[in-house]
């Protein structure tokens, strides 16, 4: 979840570094490409959560059966943005940006990346919990629109099918 916040305080490093998290471990994970929320709108997991019951959210399930809430944080009160996107469909990139799209590995994964200017912003995230018995996990949070799991081949072959098929017409963007 780390790598979804534009900066981490000396006190969030601090709890990471007694539960054993290195301050290199840290670095890397935010240095990652992705999708990020703004300080001023959420820099803990805490403030989104405050956030998705103060702006209302709506909810579905996905395919493979975790908890999908999806909050639009109005303009008026983020005339910036809430994040920036790092992700975005292929369809929405311009032909001349389409012929830069390159292959790379990202989280052990051959994903498609672009090199950009600029990350777009958003006003809207959304936030993964996974159902338990009587509560939910917490599994992510990002700036966006709902997306799929990155394909992984421990999942059920459906699962993995779909989610290659939505990472083939998604690229990550890159801040140069």
């Amino acid at each position: 979840m780390l790598r979804h916040f534009s900066s981490v305080t000396d006190e969030q490093i601090d709890k990471f570094e007694s539960e054993g998290i290195t301050k290199a471990t840290i670095d890397i994970e935010m240095s990652r490409p992705g999708s990020r929320f703004f300080a001023q709108f959420a820099s803990n997991i805490e403030q989104l959560v405050n956030a998705l019951f103060l702006y209302g959210f709506t909810s579905s399930i996905g395919d493979n059966r975790n908890l999908i809430l999806h909050c639009t944080v109005p303009n008026s009160d983020f005339p910036k943005g809430i994040g920036s996107k790092g992700v975005v469909a292929l369809d929405q990139l311009s032909s001349l940006e389409r012929d830069l799209v390159y292959e790379d590995t990202n989280r052990g994964v051959a994903l498609l990346h672009l090199k950009v200017e600029n990350l777009p912003v958003c006003n809207d995230f959304t936030v993964i919990l996974l159902p338990r018995d009587s509560h939910h996990t917490f599994i992510t949070a990002f700036p966006g629109k709902p997306a799929m799991p990155l394909p992984d081949s421990s999942m059920n072959q459906l699962l993995f099918d779909k989610c290659k098929q939505f990472w083939s017409e998604h690229v990550f963007l890159i801040q140069q």
